[in-house]
């Protein structure tokens, strides 16, 4: 009451709205727990439920937040609010007003689950924020069924329930940093090692409708430690005080068969050897749900054989372009990268996504040894008048070499190292950066991110190609060797031998055994045989076999034992 009444705190009734949701959330919770004659006398009920009108009537007030006349601030204030104010309605339901307000709760929720995630889950804001925004959601969801204010039961929304399982499939390998624990990815404007308790509340209330998807869920959830809040940095007050009974630790955990994926107008997920200690993952930012994220369409964070090895830096503010594994143009970067192409497969990954002239591919090669040839090559192709910038931070001590021409090996944090091999740079030259960056908030014991890069500075038109091959300490550098005018490459390493093949249009390859005509495949020789693969449309011949691909989805064949 005195928050508002008073405004000793804020300027206005209507300023900070988050501060405003801490608090008010935190006694409607309280009153909540002890809203009954039979531990109020009919003075103090009469007295609560007054006060709860009032707030009610307030945050109802145009003048103190309206998104319909523009009065609002970033996406997850106007969730909070909103939902916050449903929740008072649904703690006075037989309020005259109290279906209004409760109406008004609804109504944003809906529209949210519908326009903020894609058609397979996703969320318009980065995952922190999307964790703010659920610890309103979820919890006012809940608060619905006591009442008559909602004709479905939104616990089970299928968008809601896609919009976590989003969050819980690009989870990040285990982390040494956090005792083997998983963590959302710090994308866009999201902390490091930052866990979430999401996927464990929709465990809870899956378990009598779908339970193998339960037991999904709470396995996501156990793989985070079994966090209890929605995030970190914040105080997440909608379950304060009841917290323990948004989990059922009964449910039995079973790991998910997730593959990599697309999430249309969010992302692509890559998974090599998901779940074990030693899996290959890559994410990559791609499409129109992109509030509260950073400049940073197009790039993509990676781990190698379960270890970082290219970060993004997490959340300290906006940051620009240059703080990301991506080309920054500038100026020219506008509007949201597009994916363009995906196709998945045992063997290997492709997509390609494009950001008004900047197109970028990834082909990524998968071996049945976690701890062999599991790889990715990087195509960017730029249709820019103006100089750019091309990076790759990297998670390491130890500068990195900066000769193009030979493999750089990057020593990594974690006995995972990174080979990159550049089959094309457009002479552009390259160099090294240090940079830290520090977080308001971290999951691990320091709030400060350290990477180096490997920066080429382009000139206009530039095309650059790259190889990055994760490999043990343990192991020797592998011996690479640039095929057709940089978009193949020829890998020798102690599993064998493989012909990886990129380009932005079809080409036509020979050499000895091989024939390759198309854009994108791999061919892996092993001493139990022989892989081929074809991403995309096209043709390869190895020895005295051919594999014809005359679609867009990934085609294998295997010879041998």
């Amino acid at each position: 009451m005195d928050l508002y009444v008073r405004e000793a705190t804020f300027p206005t009734q209507g300023s900070d709205p988050p501060r405003h949701y801490n608090q008010v959330t935190v006694a409607v919770n309280a009153i909540d727990a002890v809203l009954r004659p039979d531990v109020l006398s009919a003075a103090e009920l009469e007295l609560a439920r007054s006060q709860l009108a009032f707030l009610a009537y307030t945050l109802a007030d145009p003048s103190v937040f309206s998104p319909e006349r523009g009065f609002k601030g970033n996406p997850n204030m106007t969730t909070t609010s909103r939902c916050v104010l449903g929740m008072i309605a649904c703690l006075i339901p037989d309020h005259p007003k109290a279906k209004d307000w409760a109406e008004l709760g609804v109504r944003e929720m809906a529209k949210e689950l519908e326009k903020w995630t894609g058609p397979q889950g996703g969320w318009l804001e980065a995952p922190h924020y999307m964790g703010v925004s659920m610890d309103a959601i979820v919890p006012f969801a809940i608060a619905l069924r006591q009442t008559k204010f909602a004709e479905q039961d939104w616990t089970l929304h299928p968008k809601l329930r896609e919009a976590i399982r989003w969050l819980a499939s690009i989870s990040t390998p285990r982390d040494p940093r956090l005792a083997g624990q998983r963590h959302m990815p710090e994308i866009g404007n999201t902390y490091l090692g930052e866990r979430t308790c999401l996927a464990g509340w929709l465990a809870r209330l899956w378990k009598e409708k779908d339970p193998e998807f339960a037991k999904q869920m709470q396995w996501a959830w156990n793989e985070q430690g079994s966090f209890t809040k929605p995030g970190i940095g914040g105080a997440y007050p909608s379950a304060l005080g009841y917290s323990w009974l948004m989990f059922d630790r009964s449910i039995p955990a079973k790991a998910p068969n997730w593959d990599s994926e697309w999430f249309p107008e969010c992302g692509v997920v890559m998974h090599a050897h998901f779940p074990s200690e030693c899996e290959t993952y890559l994410y990559l930012i791609a499409g129109k749900l992109h509030a509260h994220y950073d400049y940073d369409e197009g790039a993509f964070v990676l781990w190698g054989k379960g270890k970082p090895l290219c970060e993004d830096f997490g959340y300290y503010g906006r940051a620009p372009a240059s703080d990301h594994n991506r080309v920054d143009r500038g100026k020219q970067d506008k509007g949201a990268a597009e994916i363009k192409e995906f196709a998945n497969g045992a063997q290997a990954d492709y997509l390609r996504s494009d950001l008004t002239g900047w197109q970028r591919q990834i082909l990524f090669v998968k071996d049945k040894d976690c701890s062999g040839p599991n790889y990715f090559v990087v195509r960017d192709t730029l249709n820019n008048d103006e100089p750019a910038d091309w990076r790759l931070w990297l998670a390491t001590d130890v500068s990195p070499a900066t000769n193009s021409s030979e493999p750089i090996r990057v020593q990594g944090r974690f006995g995972v190292d990174l080979a990159v091999y550049f089959l094309e740079t457009s002479d552009g030259t390259l160099s090294t950066e240090t940079l830290t960056r520090k977080n308001g908030a971290s999951g691990f014991k320091d709030r400060n991110a350290n990477q180096r890069s490997l920066h080429l500075r382009l000139k206009p038109h530039a095309t650059v190609v790259a190889v990055l091959y994760p490999i043990l300490h343990s192991q020797p550098t592998p011996h690479f060797t640039r095929l057709a005018n940089g978009a193949g490459v020829k890998i020798e390493s102690a599993f064998g031998v493989d012909y990886a093949f990129l380009g932005l249009d079809s080409f036509e390859f020979k050499q000895d055994l091989i024939a390759f005509r198309g854009r994108s495949g791999a061919i892996q020789v092993r001493p139990a045989g022989t892989q081929m693969t074809l991403a995309t449309e096209g043709q390869m011949q190895f020895q005295n076999h051919t594999l014809v691909n005359e679609g867009n989805k990934i085609k294998t064949d295997r010879t041998g034992g």
